[in-house]
């Protein structure tokens, strides 16, 4: 009876609709809290070796890339070295000039006993820029009906917690950069969300082709010479700082390290950005024109929303195109889930692609995604387990006329078709803007 009574003093305190957001926080939170012990992919162990050779070497220029991600993850580890012991042996290569952990290292990472409080410990800046996204969107959907909505999807999304948690990287930190740029942007404040973009920018290399769909973004029917020297150039300005800054940076102090081919791999990676081809036509580059003729001619809206559907089209057309790592598609969930805040209707495609995506990573399993790799101190059982397209062989596959290929391209087929569909809703005209 005296919980009962508690319970209903706290909806009366801090109100109904509150209370129920306070409970999906609450069991977001320890969803998220039970999951950060138990998995980590062999980039984590890759991620965090780095950021020890730093800490270890004393030297600070070692790694300049995506700096933003660098110093906070250099801050958390050294706040967090007293309570792992083993970090020496743990997070430690034996090749000081290696940037990936191997097998062996990898192994010992995840057999030493103080495994689960390690990966705990170093998941809590992941874990406090996911929950930093939750409140801008508490604060984004304020007064919108779809507000319950939008943090369920957050919470809950298969995709986020398994790219936070499971697979246990940094994507937290620029979505979190990038809300805060959406967020910035409906309240008009654009020196601000240039300066918040700079810092997503500085997180992940990806967030590069967003720059170019800001500035056009910014340019609507609405402007006039006071606004352009008042508010999009300074923007611009503080945009093109946060770019340049850091490459200079990277260029003049990084210290390199004594592995070849650096060169040959961003290459490798550049032209790998652009997904599939077919002779002299490359789709992505099609589809990224296509958005930025669209916001050349389509300037009625506001930058919010220019900007939240050009960079939502933008990264769903990059990942309908290019196919590499599950974790990677965390990048576009902020989207359509923002896109409620105009009634777009994006909740059933998107929980569609959501089961698209469970269904095609757990075919195409490998040491990369759901298996093998993933279970920590668990994950040598792992190799004893059989895979889908192991099972798939060994009792359909005789009676099916459809081979493991086959049966890998249907589901990446089907997955694509999930993304296209939501494309299309995406950019579908909402019903009624800011209701």
């Amino acid at each position: 009876m005296g919980d009962r009574n508690w319970m209903e003093r706290v909806r009366n305190a801090v109100g109904e609709d509150r209370a129920k957001i306070l409970s999906l926080f609450g069991v977001g939170l320890v969803i998220r809290l039970v999951l950060m012990p138990f998995f980590a992919h062999v980039d984590f162990l890759s991620e965090y070796g780095r950021m020890y050779q730093v800490v270890a070497t004393g030297k600070p220029t070692l790694y300049l890339g995506r700096i933003v991600v660098v110093v906070i993850e250099q801050v958390s580890l050294r706040l967090f070295l007293p309570f792992l012991p083993d970090a020496d042996t743990m997070l430690r290569f034996n090749d000081t000039g290696q940037a990936t952990a191997g097998l062996n290292e990898y192994f010992l990472f995840v057999s030493d006993p103080h495994i689960f409080r390690t990966l705990f410990l170093l998941k809590i800046p992941y874990l406090l820029f996911d929950m930093g996204t939750v409140w801008v969107l508490f604060r984004l959907m304020a007064g919108k009906a779809g507000q319950k909505t939008a943090l369920c999807l957050w919470l809950f999304n298969p995709v986020t917690l398994y790219a936070f948690y499971v697979f246990g990287r940094f994507e937290s930190i620029p979505i979190f950069f990038l809300s805060l740029t959406l967020l910035l942007l409906q309240k008009g404040r654009l020196v601000l969300s240039a300066l918040t973009l700079g810092l997503a920018l500085n997180c992940r290399e990806i967030i590069v082709l967003y720059l170019p769909l800001y500035g056009l973004s910014l340019f609507g029917k609405q402007w006039n010479r006071n606004v352009l020297f008042r508010r999009m150039i300074p923007a611009l300005i503080v945009l093109f700082t946060m770019t340049v800054l850091p490459l200079w940076m990277k260029m003049r102090f990084e210290t390199p390290l004594a592995t070849g081919g650096g060169g040959v791999q961003d290459m490798e990676s550049a032209q790998a950005l652009f997904g599939m081809r077919f002779n002299w036509f490359v789709p992505f580059v099609f589809c990224y024109a296509a958005i930025c003729l669209w916001l050349i001619e389509e300037r009625s809206r506001d930058p919010f929303e220019r900007f939240l559907t050009a960079t939502g089209l933008c990264i769903l057309s990059f990942l309908l195109l290019v196919s590499h790592s599950a974790h990677y598609v965390s990048w576009m969930v902020l989207f359509p889930i923002v896109g409620l805040y105009f009634k777009k209707p994006i909740l059933k495609p998107f929980l569609i692609f959501c089961a698209c995506w469970m269904a095609t990573w757990a075919i195409l399993t490998d040491a990369g995604v759901f298996t093998l790799f993933l279970a920590s101190p668990l994950s040598m059982n792992f190799f004893r387990f059989k895979t889908l397209l192991d099972v798939y062989e060994t009792t359909l596959g005789h009676f099916v006329p459809m081979d493991r290929s086959m049966l890998i391209w249907s589901m990446k087929t089907v997955y694509a078709a999930s993304i296209a569909y939501m494309m299309v809703l995406f950019f579908r005209k909402p019903e009624a803007r800011h209701v």
